[in-house]
C-alpha cells in the first residue's frame, strides 16, 4: 500500500479544543508492514491550518500503523494524540484517539486510554502547588490564578512507567511569576520554566525517567 495515499481532512473546528488550531504535525510512529514487501520512508508533516482546516495526503502503509497527530495554538500544543491507519479518507474527529501509544492489536485494551470527547482535565491553583500522580493522565491543564508569586513543583516518582512522550501542561491566569522547578525531577531547560504574565504556558513532555523536557515560553 505504500504507493497509494489516503487523504486525512484536518478539521480541528470539530474537535471542539479550548482555542483555535492554527497548525498540526503528524509523524508515523510505528509501520505495520507484515503483508507489505515494502518500506516506507518516515513520514513528518508540519501543517498550517487555514480556518482551522487543511486536507493533508498521507501515504498508505497498512491498517495497524500509527501515528501521532499534535494540534497547535500558534505554538501551544492543545491535543498530543495517537490514531491508527485509517483505512480510507478520514476526518480527523472521525478516529480514535489514544493518549498513550497503542498496541499493535486495536482491540487489546490494556494500554488503551481514548479520550472522551478529547475533553481535558483542568484544575485551578491558587499558590504553590506540587504536582501529583493523578496530574499524569496525558490530558491535564494546571491553571494557576495566585496573586502573589508561586512555584508549581514536580517531584519525583509521580508519573507511571508508560507515561513516556506524554505531557501535562500549566497555564499562568494572572499576572504574577510562576516558576516551575524540579523536586526529584529534572524539568530541562530551568530557565525556561518561568511564566511571567497572563496567559504563559509551558507544556512538560515526559522524556524519561524523572525527566520532563519543557515546551513553551522561553524567557
Amino acid at each position: 500500500m505504500s504507493d497509494q495515499t489516503f487523504k486525512l481532512t484536518l478539521d480541528a473546528a470539530g474537535l471542539n479544543l479550548q482555542k483555535p488550531i492554527t497548525h498540526a504535525r503528524i509523524v508515523n510512529q510505528y509501520v505495520d508492514i507484515n503483508d507489505s514487501m515494502s518500506i516506507t520512508a518516515p513520514i513528518d508533516k508540519f501543517v498550517v491550518l487555514v480556518d482551522q482546516s487543511a486536507v493533508v495526503d498521507m501515504i498508505a502503509t497498512t491498517p495497524g500503523s500509527i501515528y501521532q497527530v499534535v494540534l497547535m495554538s500558534r505554538g501551544e500544543v492543545m491535543l498530543d494524540a495517537y490514531f491508527m491507519m485509517p483505512p480510507s479518507n478520514k476526518l480527523l474527529s472521525e478516529l480514535e484517539f489514544y493518549s498513550a501509544y497503542p498496541p499493535k492489536m486495536p482491540n487489546s485494551w490494556f494500554w488503551r486510554e481514548v479520550f472522551a470527547n478529547l475533553t481535558y482535565r483542568m484544575i485551578t491553583v491558587y499558590g504553590n502547588y506540587q504536582l501529583k500522580p493523578e496530574d499524569c493522565d496525558g490530558k491535564t491543564i494546571v491553571r494557576v490564578a495566585s496573586d502573589t508569586p508561586c512555584t508549581i513543583t514536580v517531584p519525583g516518582g509521580i508519573a507511571p512507567p508508560d507515561f513516556t512522550g506524554r505531557s501535562l501542561t500549566i497555564r499562568n491566569v494572572n499576572d504574577v511569576i510562576v516558576t516551575v522547578a524540579g523536586l526529584g525531577a529534572v524539568v530541562s531547560p530551568a530557565d525556561g520554566a518561568i511564566l511571567r504574565r497572563i496567559g504563559s504556558t509551558v507544556t512538560l513532555i515526559y522524556a524519561e525517567l524523572d525527566v520532563w523536557d519543557l515546551y513553551g515560553e522561553l524567557p
